[in-house]
């Protein structure tokens, strides 16, 4: 079976829609082809509705009441995107076409531009269908396509191309082509179908490209035996979908093919032959010369199929994690083969390729799917590996501060390209650092970048609150005195060991004193020995100058008389308040007067 990948419809559709051209060789003839889907069979007869003109039988699009079944929706759109597709190409003046070519130049000399085919060589709908016959189970390719005017004959060309080929520009360019042979490759196929006015069988011709010497290459004709059929509506005929801009097609405006693909490779001249298609490229020309000018096309559709071999893989790079559940193949091409691992511990089914990762050991294997087709026994080979999930993931983690009020993660392993990082289970990256964080708990986790199932159990990491700043300081004062000419802070609060202090801004410390202070102001702070710019608002503290001792005191003295048998003495300078006085250098008083002095000798002092 040619199998069609879900995510590539439009184009594996198109690769079948050339199949089917070049199986038919010579002319066609109407006949059902009795496959599965849709239901009683496929009816290649010029029109594109089942149960007309006879009831029970299938074809395009539904048709008149009865059993027989449909692989389109009148809107265009296929029952079943597997196995079905039609595409549409823009017509008349916003056309793609080709400006320089011929069909043998290598296509990386054509150019193109936006315009308008001519009318025999227009096209607007192309439409294909993979069956498989209920009787013999072979594969069946059916194809439809139209053009604009029917005057004269058309050439519409269907190329199977092994290496891909694009188009460069956007309203004007050329072609790039990777094919190394002549801009195409060995075996490349072309199928180019012929119908005129007036004939309801349309013609195929079928080529290969081929090593003409030197460094010629070119299309060579090929003859095979009948394997298809189809025929051209000689009648008006519905078109529910639209073509042209109208619902109907004028005679000879609309050619179906059926071709057995099957029995089309068995039949080549080297049965053995396999190709696998990336582009299909569908055009139309002047004529079937090799040198003829080449008119409209179809932009190339990049497609996965095989011809007469296989290819098989499990998707991206084949790792797959440990644990996992069931992986199914991508297989194209010949069909019935069996699957083996190598070497032992892959658990793969042998007939349809599943892998059970589950209870597969970890490594590296080489699957191989052997088949035979036309009597030759061929393989495909693909590797997978089951690959351990990463370890749980390791990190370093900074905490908000109050100078960078946000926290940041840096994964320390695992480490390498093969891995990508999330802190919520979905979003992942590949840089190992996650920063401006909030406060809450993430979970960190690993994946492989080859395999995004494969996860790695999660690390639990918090992120802190943004810390509070200390309040600001209270603190006791001791100013500077005669007898002790520093001053001293004493912070009373904040107070505990979570906080350090200083009255510089730059110097901390864990004790509450601060001693020996000259005379200043001092911006007292606190901050969080976890934070260091966790910094409170500064307490201004102002330590006085040293005082001056006063000046050696005055006074005046009254001796002791007759009549009053005791002694005064009157400091008379310095006075104020701010003075006390004593005459034993121990008794200090406000008063400035000393009176009932015995006889004697005083030491009289002030004192601030």
């Amino acid at each position: 079976m040619y199998k069609i990948t879900s995510y590539k419809h439009i184009k594996r559709f198109s690769l079948f829609i050339l199949i089917c051209l070049i199986s038919s060789i010579g002319v066609l003839h109407s006949q059902t082809v009795n496959v599965t889907v849709p239901t009683g069979g496929f009816q290649m007869d010029g029109d594109l509705e089942s149960n007309t003109p006879a009831t029970g039988v299938g074809d395009w699009v539904q048709g008149p009441i009865g059993l027989g079944g449909f692989v389109l929706n009148n809107n265009g759109t296929p029952v079943d995107p597997n196995i079905t597709r039609l595409v549409r190409d823009e017509y008349n003046g916003g056309d793609n076409i080709l400006k320089q070519g011929k069909l043998n130049d290598d296509p990386n000399t054509w150019t193109w531009a936006l315009g308008k085919a001519t009318g025999k060589g227009d096209i607007n709908n192309v439409m294909y269908h993979l069956g498989k016959e209920q009787t013999s189970g072979d594969e069946w390719i059916f194809v439809g396509g139209d053009r604009m005017e029917t005057n004269g004959t058309s050439y519409i060309d269907f190329e199977f191309l092994q290496n891909t080929i694009t188009t460069t520009g956007v309203t004007s360019g050329g072609f790039s082509s990777a094919g190394p042979d002549g801009g195409r490759t060995i075996n490349d196929i072309l199928l180019t179908v012929e119908y005129a006015n007036g004939g309801s069988s349309p013609t195929v011709h079928l080529y290969l490209w081929k090593h003409l010497g030197g460094s010629n290459y070119g299309y060579v004709s090929q003859t095979l035996g009948p394997n298809g059929f189809g025929a051209t509506n000689t009648v008006n005929v519905n078109v529910p979908f639209g073509s042209f801009g109208s619902n109907n097609y004028i005679p000879y405006q609309f050619a179906e093919a059926a071709i057995n693909l099957t029995d089309f490779f068995g039949s080549l001249p080297d049965p053995c032959i396999g190709v696998s298609i990336k582009t299909l490229l569908v055009k139309t020309k002047q004529s079937t010369s090799s040198t003829a000018s080449l008119n409209d096309f179809v932009s190339p559709i990049q497609v996965e199929l095989s011809f007469g071999t296989a290819e098989i893989d499990y998707g991206g790079d084949g790792s797959f994690c440990e644990g996992g559940g069931n992986i199914m193949v991508n297989q194209t091409g010949i069909t019935g083969g069996t699957y083996s691992a190598s070497p032992a511990g892959l658990s793969i089914d042998s007939t349809t390729g599943t892998i059970d990762v589950q209870n597969s050991n970890l490594g590296t294997y080489t699957v191989t799917y052997s088949y035979s087709t036309n009597g030759c026994n061929k393989t495909a080979t693909t590797t997978v590996k089951i690959v351990k999930a990463p370890d749980q993931p390791t990190a370093d983690v900074v905490q908000p501060t109050c100078e960078t009020p946000n926290g940041k993660i840096s994964i320390t392993s695992p480490l390498g390209a093969g891995y990508e990082y999330s802190i919520n289970g979905t979003d992942y990256q590949a840089s190992v650092d996650f920063d401006g964080l909030t406060s809450g708990t993430y979970n960190v986790t690993a994946r492989n970048t080859s395999d995004p199932t494969c996860i790695s159990t999660a690390l639990s990491v918090t992120i802190n609150d943004v810390p509070n700043a200390p309040a600001t300081p209270t603190a006791d004062v001791v100013q500077p005195t005669c007898e002790t000419p520093s001053g001293k802070i004493s912070i009373t609060a904040p107070l505990g060991a979570g906080f350090e202090y200083s009255i510089d801004g730059t110097n901390y410390q864990a004790s509450v004193d601060f001693i020996n202070l000259t005379s200043g102001t001092y911006s007292v702070t606190a901050r969080n020995t976890s934070d260091p710019t966790c910094v409170s608002t500064a307490l201004s503290v102002t330590i006085n100058d040293v005082p001056n001792a006063p000046a050696t005191p005055t006074a005046d003295v009254v001796q002791p008389t007759c009549a009053v048998p005791s002694g005064k003495i009157s400091i008379t300078s310095p006075l104020g308040a701010g003075y006390e006085y004593s005459i034993d250098g121990t008794n200090y008083q406000a008063s400035v007067d000393f009176i009932n002095l015995t006889s004697g000798t005083y030491s009289v002092t002030a004192r601030n």
